[in-house]
């Protein structure tokens, strides 16, 4: 794991992780060690005639432990869970190593580079011109990274207006496609 961070030239808090996980463990065994005794010593009360008090307050005093117990143990996996997700995917070990996206390799193409007698916009640029795409709005609305489509393509009919991020609006489309897909070659 480390190596791979080296590779991505990337930190995350690994030993933290690993010192609080150790932590939350050995949180959990305890705390099952004492819901072990305390079901042992209830059963134990519930068959006695007289009740001794003093039982009774160890018990509840037992109760209490457990249930201080649960609680460091639930914080202690928020933050563990929060330090997990500042873990970045591990790349395969195929993967060149280099500063940015200049190093990548080029695996394999397929067909001819299309040639256009102008220079071709990038999709954010032409959805800007067009007036579909307001990027401000998304911001606003979603944070980095998204979107508000006005307007759908003009072959398309009537007004939309929808905040999207592109791999949801992707996802939901192709869900869309196959849905209609399944749903006529089965009706």
């Amino acid at each position: 794991m480390r190596e791979a961070m080296q590779k991505r030239q990337d930190t995350a808090p690994l030993d933290e992780i690993l010192v609080l996980d150790a932590e939350h463990r050995r949180l959990l065994t305890e705390t099952d060690a004492l819901r072990a005794k305390h079901k042992a010593v209830s059963r134990q009360i519930g068959q006695m005639k007289e009740k001794p008090a003093g039982l009774l307050a160890e018990m509840r005093k037992l109760g209490d432990d457990i249930r201080a117990a649960d609680e460091k143990a639930d914080d202690l996996e928020a933050h563990l869970k929060d330090l997990l997700l500042r873990v970045p995917n591990i790349p395969d070990a195929s993967v060149p190593v280099g500063k940015d996206s200049s190093a990548n390799v080029v695996l394999r193409t397929w067909g001819k580079e299309k040639g256009f007698p102008f220079k071709p916009l990038p999709h954010w640029e032409l959805g800007e011109r067009l007036g579909i795409i307001d990027f401000e709005r998304g911001a606003k609305l979603s944070g980095s990274r998204f979107y508000v489509l006005k307007a759908r393509a003009p072959a398309s009919r009537g007004p939309s207006s929808r905040s999207c991020c592109p791999c949801t609006l992707t996802s939901t489309d192709t869900q869309r496609f196959i849905r209609h897909t399944w749903s006529r070659r089965n009706a």
